[in-house]
């Protein structure tokens, strides 16, 4: 990659950094105007690193530590949200005494559950 590119890659890393640093303080104090403009910011960002990434090579060092922050920071955020949105639900649902909705178990329809075991570890 240039040095011209690298140094735009840089650049457009750190304000997305900043963004993200920026939406994780919204999302924690659930401050909805910031995170629909931290959101606006961060499409716009995507759109220029798309058009750069179509050019770049090879990332250098500092380059890849850089994006590997934003992919941290990134999924830190998107943890926040998953949390919030659960938080969210899980007040709706005892204001209105509706059943809360849980994730999936994971498991099939129709399997059996083991039954529990009791073990003696005295001996």
């Amino acid at each position: 990659m240039g040095d011209e590119k690298e140094s735009r890659l840089v650049e457009l890393l750190s304000e997305l950094e900043r963004v993200l640093v920026d939406e994780r303080e919204a999302l924690r104090v659930l401050d909805a105007a910031v995170i629909e403009e931290m959101t606006a910011r961060k499409v716009a960002l995507e759109a220029q690193l798309g058009v750069l990434a179509q050019a770049a090579g090879e990332l250098s060092v500092g380059a890849r530590s850089h994006l590997e922050r934003v992919r941290e920071l990134a999924q830190d955020n998107h943890l926040l949200v998953v949390h919030a949105r659960s938080c969210v639900r899980a007040g709706i649902a005892a204001a209105t005494g509706a059943p809360l909705e849980e994730y999936p178990s994971g498991r099939q329809p129709g399997a059996t559950q083991m039954a529990a075991v009791k073990v003696d570890i005295r001996g």
